[in-house]
């Protein structure tokens, strides 16, 4: 049986749709593009060379190995194929999923301060504002994870904080920028407080917008 032509109804919401999903396909590749770029990655070896070996100076921790984390570790680990790169989480319920991606797993609170310092990391875990109203443990969290930035002893490396562009007062779709007003509502308290920790200690704070794709 044939089916009747769309509608100018149903064309228009269709077209609607994969504008949203191109724009949000957008939005995580421009994410994770930033994110790494304020890495300053490392050179990578040429198409040459026999196979990946370790390179000097090169590992990263990645506090937060969730949908933004694994992809900035991708996005690492092809660049500098033999890298370490570590993605701590809460719990380990992903393990097995990141060791498949080359990603050594680990839980954050077994991380040892002496043996895990790396001269990159990446803090890309959201607060838990349901379990933590104040944000106290979140912020204690970003304190403790620079600890194990060993760029901050003067060495090479750099430390990202992925803050959220929801820390500003606008909300009516005008322009923005760093100088703009901040908002005052206590969801924004952890993440503000945790961005003056991070550039106080010389690490970079960017103010991602949501990340989207095909299936979120």
């Amino acid at each position: 049986m044939w089916s009747s032509p769309p509608t100018k109804g149903q064309r228009l919401h269709s077209l609607g749709r994969r504008r949203r999903i191109w724009q949000g396909c957008v939005v995580v590749a421009l994410s994770v593009l930033t994110l790494t770029l304020n890495l300053r990655p490392c050179v990578v070896p040429t198409a040459s060379a026999a196979s990946p070996t370790p390179q000097a100076g090169t590992d990263l921790l990645i506090f937060g190995a969730g949908y933004l984390g694994q992809r900035v570790a991708k996005r690492w680990l092809a660049k500098c194929p033999g890298a370490r790169v570590v993605g701590a989480t809460l719990s380990d319920a992903s393990h097995n999923s990141l060791r498949s991606m080359g990603i050594e797993p680990a839980i954050a609170s077994d991380l040892d301060y002496e043996k895990e310092k790396a001269p990159y990391v990446v803090f890309c875990a959201p607060p838990r504002t349901r379990s933590n109203p104040d944000g106290s443990f979140y912020v204690h969290a970003v304190s403790d994870a620079l600890r194990f930035w060993s760029g901050k002893d003067g060495n090479s490396g750099t430390f990202v904080f992925t803050s959220s562009g929801g820390v500003l007062a606008e909300d009516s779709g005008g322009v923005v920028d760093e100088q703009s007003p901040v908002s005052d509502l206590p969801g924004a308290l952890p993440l503000l407080s945790s961005e003056e920790l991070v550039r106080a200690e010389g690490g970079t704070v960017l103010r991602l917008a949501g990340l989207y794709d095909r299936s979120r």
